[in-house]
């Protein structure tokens, strides 16, 4: 898979799997205005997959006379809606059609280094390596920084190499002038690809951090600690689009022998144990003062530099931390044998011996939950309790899902005329603007804007609330988890007063940069996404350098946190709609 597509799977679904799509369709009993006239054009990808009568051929042709017939309908110009409907064909095993759709998106951009991988992709589905080769040797020669190319051309030609593992690679040296010419070249990228590379750190800011990483690096110095350098310099930037897919690589690089060998959690200004794995003498909700003789703010002070958030706020930082908290220690002290912590109320340190820690702590004050969409109805609080835990909804793949719960939802609250209206995004990290805007129909009093600027390419205007919107009490319930699309989310429902905040500061705003490119070192192989655009909502006065602020900030305790208590929904229900306390 080429990288733009990968990075178009794991950014605009979340790691979800697709599923079938059903089109665009709004419930026949809403009265559905036009959303706006800068999305006027359909989407022919969706119009394609609709036509459910018709052989993959026949939607070729279809294709090609709307194009000569109808170009002012339909939308032709989009290649990676196009390419999403061909993977969509190769993932379900179609293998023949999947070619079929690429070999169109061949001929339809025929510049598109993006399309002859996409073929050499397809062709290896099949079993052809050697048109396969042929394909991606042009793809490699149209973009010489299309790395999955320049990998797949390898094994193809050279099957039996031996590539180095994730833990051989921890440990391998590539020499200080490797390192120095991957972190010049990391520089000169961030500020090629990222359009907002330095709003949250000047230019000469950046350029001094990474002279400062220059000056550390040595022939011996062992790729981990060169990719711990490198995180930093990439979150400097204060941007949640860029960075490097969580810390699963920095996880198949650490045996757990190096990990720190408990899961912590930072809680107000303080680190607790979460699950102490058997460790003898310590157990969950124990404060940790010291790790190897250094006090664990100055550590969470080294480690939040290397966790990428929007516009470098702390709360989405901490709670990455919370996620991934033993394999961010490990690094951050330089993968020692032993750990030395000093707890608070005890005067004898405990040396840890190394455990098999193998899953994240997902750090949370609410139950975990498995569906990212949630309605509940309580008539004796008259209150309805909406869970919007994704975005993803997209117009190619699933939005009708969305619409139809929201419908749904909405329905039921019409029905039981209920008073108040809690809606949960914490946790959401975003998604399609589309499913976005489709709520706030439900919720504004008035037409409002969305995009201004930015991935869409034009103003947004002209979105009309629904005949049925809701007239009741609102309470948003946000964390720093909330991240992208949630931000726009936020920011319209703060600009527009649709309701009170509770929680604590989102991990976005209306400020917002998109899309990713994928990128690679040459001579460590590192792999880093940087955003390649941006999306800001339009008319939205609110400061860009904080996140969205609730009215009411509610923080859980260490006990709370362990016994999963939501204290934020509880706050809402008791204080604020029981009690009339805000």
């Amino acid at each position: 898979m080429s990288s733009r597509v990968y990075i178009l799977c794991v950014f605009l679904l979340g790691l979800v799997v697709l599923q079938s799509c059903k089109g665009n369709q709004r419930s026949a009993s809403k009265k559905v205005l036009p959303p706006s006239s800068a999305i006027a054009k359909k989407s022919i990808s969706q119009h394609l997959q609709a036509q459910a009568n018709l052989s993959m051929p026949e939607k070729i042709s279809l294709y090609k006379k709307l194009q000569q017939e109808e170009a002012d309908q339909f939308n032709f110009e989009n290649e990676d809606e196009l390419t999403m409907f061909g993977y969509k064909q190769l993932w379900e095993n179609k293998t023949a059609d999947a070619l079929l759709v690429f070999r169109l998106i061949a001929e339809v951009f025929p510049n598109s280094a993006n399309a002859y991988d996409s073929l050499g992709e397809v062709y290896l589905a099949m079993g052809d390596s050697a048109q396969s080769l042929t394909m991606y040797q042009k793809a490699f020669r149209m973009n010489s920084d299309n790395f999955h190319a320049e990998d797949q051309i390898a094994r193809i030609q050279f099957p039996h190499k031996k590539e180095l593992s994730p833990k051989e690679k921890l440990q391998k040296q590539y020499g200080k002038q490797a390192y120095l010419a991957d972190l010049q070249l990391l520089h000169q990228k961030i500020l090629e690809v990222h359009p907002a590379a330095t709003k949250f750190i000047s230019k000469e800011a950046l350029q001094q951090l990474v002279a400062q990483k220059k000056a550390l690096v040595h022939d011996v110095m062992p790729f981990g600690e060169f990719r711990w350098h490198v995180r930093q310099i990439v979150s400097a930037i204060g941007c949640s689009h860029s960075g490097f897919q969580g810390m699963y690589t920095e996880v198949e690089m650490l045996p757990p022998t190096l990990r720190f060998p408990m899961q912590v959690a930072w809680v107000g200004q303080q680190l607790y144990v979460v699950d102490a794995y058997q460790q003898e003498d310590l157990s969950a909700g124990t404060e940790i003062l010291r790790i190897n003789g250094r006090t664990v703010k100055a550590l969470l002070q080294e480690v939040y530099k290397r966790i990428p958030s929007q516009a470098v706020r702390p709360t989405a930082r901490r709670h990455f931390f919370n996620r991934w908290s033993s394999v961010l220690l490990g690094y951050a002290l330089g993968f020692p044998k032993t750990y030395t912590i000093e707890m608070k109320g005890n005067d004898n340190p405990m040396v840890l011996a190394p455990k098999e820690v193998l899953q994240p702590f997902e750090s949370r004050s609410m139950p975990l939950e498995e569906k990212p969409l949630r309605f509940q109805l309580d008539a004796a609080t008259d209150t309805a309790y909406l869970y919007i835990g994704s975005f993803n909804y997209y117009p190619w793949n699933n939005l009708e899902e969305f619409t139809q719960f929201i419908d749904a939802s909405f329905q039921r609250i019409l029905e039981a005329q209920t008073s108040n209206l809690i809606i949960d995004v914490r946790g959401n990290g975003g998604g399609a603007p589309e499913a976005s805007i489709y709520l706030l129909r439900y919720l504004a009093k008035q037409a409002f804007t969305y995009f201004g600027e930015g991935a869409y390419g034009e103003t947004t205007t002209g979105f009309v609330p629904f005949e049925n919107t809701f007239g009741g009490q609102i309470y948003f319930l946000i964390d720093g988890r909330g991240e992208s699309t949630t931000g726009h989310f936020m920011a319209k429902a703060k600009q527009l007063q649709l309701g009170a905040i509770v929680g604590e500061e989102l991990g976005s705003n209306q400020f917002c940069t998109a899309g990713q490119t994928l990128l690679r070192l040459p001579n460590t192989k590192l792999q880093y996404h940087l955003a390649n655009s941006t999306s800001r909502l339009l008319g939205v006065q609110l400061p860009e350098e904080t996140c969205i602020v609730p009215d009411v900030e509610v923080f859980a305790s260490i006990s709370e946190v362990l016994a999963q208590q939501d204290m934020v929904l509880h706050y809402v229900k008791n204080s604020i709609i029981k009690n009339k306390k805000l």
